[in-house]
Order: structure tokens, then C-alpha cells, then sequence
């Protein structure tokens, strides 16, 4: 499995978030210069990027890096998802399996940038956290009141850790 290494130096910066259903979509090729983190709720996907193939389906995700390109295309007639875009000011980096090793905390430095380990694609469920907290980042971003990058910020590291 690999994993994108996250160094957080500053928070991250909602682009854009919703869910839809996507019909018989062609296989979509992308190199974005933001993140992606998209849960499949329903429905099955290929996903395929350099050194990595996922074949997916229902209560899974993925999280797509910036400035790597990727190819993401159905398999059935459907898929139902919801996703979160955002931009990230911190260092990332693909990793494998072997290379995660979390930082211990040490309280009595007065910063320090932790790095976050995300799988490129894992499962959840649709009433785990994960999913509740991707819907709140859905319904804070679409009403666009007060503080919305702030809330929305603490809502993606959440996520993400």
C-alpha cells in the first residue's frame, strides 16, 4: 500500500466539496494542483497512478495528491460519491508501507510540524467518522457563513488524521 507522507505547516484551504452520482463516466485523467479526498459510497472504480493500481468499490476512498497524475474511471453503470478538494501549503510525498513511522510528541517543544501518513485508498463506512465529518466539510462549505476556512480547515486535518 502506499501512503501520502503530509507535513502540516499551515492549514489547508477548502477548494471545493459535494457528492453526486456519476453515470457511465470515460475514464477521467487528471493532474491537479490540489488534493482530493473522495469517498465511494457506492458503485466500483479503477484508480491508477505511477507504481499504484486500485480496483474499489463501495465504502471505500481515496486520496489523490497534488501534482501527480492519476486515471480514476468506473466500472458499472454508477457511482455515488462525495468528495472534498483542497489546497495544502505543507510538504507531501508518496510513501510505501515500510517507510510510515509516526513521530512521537514531545511536549516540551514549542512547535513542531508532525507529519500525517493518509493510505491512497482504504475503506470506511458510510456511518463511521470519517463520513459524518465529510459531510459536515459539505454542508459548512455550501453555506459559506463566518469563519467557513477555519471550520473547514480543522474539519480536513480531522479527516486526514
Amino acid at each position: 500500500m502506499k501512503y501520502v507522507r503530509l507535513k502540516l505547516t499551515e492549514l489547508p484551504r477548502i477548494m471545493y466539496s459535494h457528492s453526486c452520482i456519476l453515470k457511465n463516466m470515460d475514464p477521467s485523467h487528471r493532474n491537479n494542483p490540489y488534493f482530493e479526498l473522495t469517498l465511494f459510497e457506492e458503485g466500483k472504480y479503477r484508480l491508477d497512478m505511477p507504481g499504484f493500481s486500485y480496483l474499489g468499490g463501495g465504502e471505500e476512498y481515496i486520496f489523490s495528491p497534488a501534482d501527480v497524475p492519476y486515471s480514476i474511471r468506473n466500472l458499472g453503470e454508477r457511482v455515488r460519491q462525495s468528495c472534498v478538494a483542497f489546497f495544502f501549503g505543507g510538504e507531501a510525498q508518496i510513501v510505501e508501507e515500510s517507510e510510515v513511522v509516526f513521530e512521537k510528541y514531545n511536549n516540551v517543544v514549542l512547535v513542531r510540524n508532525e507529519s500525517i501518513y493518509v493510505p491512497i485508498a482504504g475503506k470506511f463506512r458510510l456511518n463511521d467518522h470519517s463520513a459524518v465529518l465529510l459531510r459536515r466539510i459539505i454542508e459548512e462549505n455550501r453555506q459559506g457563513l463566518r469563519y467557513t476556512n477555519v471550520k473547514c480547515a480543522g474539519l480536513i486535518v480531522e479527516l486526514l488524521i
